[in-house]
């Protein structure tokens, strides 16, 4: 998509028009021009012709909805973006059903603005490719990289953990990959037998293909492969972000969930895992040092370009005493937690032990926690759910799935 994109901004408000007009511009994006519902936007839509349309849907909506419907028609495949300060679940789904492609919650922000555009052209674009034969896409798993700007948080017990629980609740194929550059201890924390180290695989990733990349792991009794660690960190040298992009294409395509660990130092790997992760987990834990270090690998993300809407904020609570709260970590990091996970007094020994709380103790808060959090993850519904999942994190989440 080598031009920028012009949008036509379709809104009964004037105020609300200029609101509109002043982010499209520092999201970088083009104003084709702006007007109201009904005839005045088929006109201007026809007159136009705009890469893109963002409608308002205020309260009754109705017009709104029938001009969506109406453009929907007009413009076949010109992507339309609802926006509305209603952030109900019903919303939602009556302008996905007259025909918008996306649903934005005021207040708005200029890069969710951005990548609600860019993600809606992109996905209209595979649709014209698939209608003409032209593209074939590769069916894709999920790939989750869990990552944490320092040790301790407990970052290596959300992966397996997720991993395990993933497996568990969906009963789908889960791939578990140790990617710690200094000290991978999956392997032990599982006490599986370690098979080929993750960085020989990444070496030879040109050679792999989804049929063979499962003779390289080692499975655990739960049905999770495991990929595991390097012995030694100087293994990583080798390790270009082209071949680690490779490989984790590759686990993608032989499995539906991917759950990558990686260390506590934002490299080249971590950098390439979270660029092609479907969702990345931040961890932390409510330490002053972890939720300072958090706040940096935040700004890190920003400069990868990393898309906010993909990265989740994970809580892992470390100690029974702690001072500061959730509500605090929001603050700090300017984030909202997606999850917490509670304190689990026999984790540490099980991960001595090469065991999993999640299965030797199903019925702990730890246990029923990680099972939510992987229903979230993968979309199943659980009815009685320790995190029920609120309209708020489906809205969140709702833009990661879509890209």
């Amino acid at each position: 998509m080598a031009k920028v994109p012009s949008i036509l901004v379709v809104d009964e408000s004037a105020d609300s028009r200029v609101e509109v007009r002043k982010l499209l511009t520092r999201a970088g994006l083009t104003v084709a021009g702006e007007t109201r519902y009904g005839v005045a936007a088929s006109a201007a839509a026809h007159e136009l012709q705009p890469d893109a349309v963002l409608v308002a849907i205020e309260e009754p909506p109705n017009r709104a909805l029938e001009t969506i419907e109406a453009l929907s028609k007009l413009l076949l495949e010109t992507p339309i973006i609802g926006y509305s300060s209603q952030n109900d679940v019903a919303a939602v789904r009556r302008a996905v059903r007259a025909g918008a492609r996306d649903y934005l919650i005021r207040p708005l922000q200029a890069d969710a603005m951005r990548d609600a555009v860019f993600t809606a052209l992109e996905q209209e674009e595979q649709r014209q490719l698939r209608r003409t034969g032209q593209f074939a896409p590769a069916v894709r798993g999920s790939v989750i990289t869990v990552s944490g700007a320092k040790g301790g948080v407990g970052k290596s017990v959300v992966a397996i953990n997720l991993a395990l629980a993933l497996r568990r609740v969906t009963g789908r194929s889960v791939a578990l990959v140790d990617a710690d550059t200094h000290f991978g201890d999956v392997a032990t924390m599982l006490n599986v037998v370690a098979r080929e180290p993750v960085t020989a695989l990444i070496a030879a990733a040109p050679q792999l293909d989804r049929t063979t990349i499962v003779d390289h792991a080692a499975e655990h009794p739960s049905g999770v492969w495991v990929f595991t660690g390097a012995t030694d960190p100087d293994e990583w040298r080798s390790a270009t972000p082209e071949r680690v992009e490779r490989f984790i294409g590759v686990l993608a395509e032989a499995f539906d969930f991917v759950v990558v660990d990686t260390p506590d130092v934002f490299d080249l790997v971590v950098e390439q895992a979270i660029r092609d992760a479907t969702m990345t987990l931040l961890v932390t834990n409510l330490d002053l040092s972890s939720i300072s270090d958090s706040k940096v690998a935040l700004r890190i993300l920003e400069r990868w370009n990393c898309p906010p809407e993909k990265v989740r904020l994970v809580v892992n609570i470390t100690r029974e005493d702690n001072d500061l709260r959730i509500s605090d970590v929001e603050q700090a990091l300017g984030q909202p937690v997606f999850w917490t996970i509670p304190y689990e007094k026999r984790v540490p020994e099980a991960a001595q032990l090469g065991e999993s709380v999640l299965l030797t103790r199903p019925n702990a808060a730890f246990s029923r926690t990680f099972r939510d959090l992987a229903s979230a993850i993968s979309g199943i519904h659980r009815r009685n759910g320790h995190h029920p999942l609120s309209l708020r994190r489906l809205l969140w989440w709702l833009p990661a799935r879509a890209g």
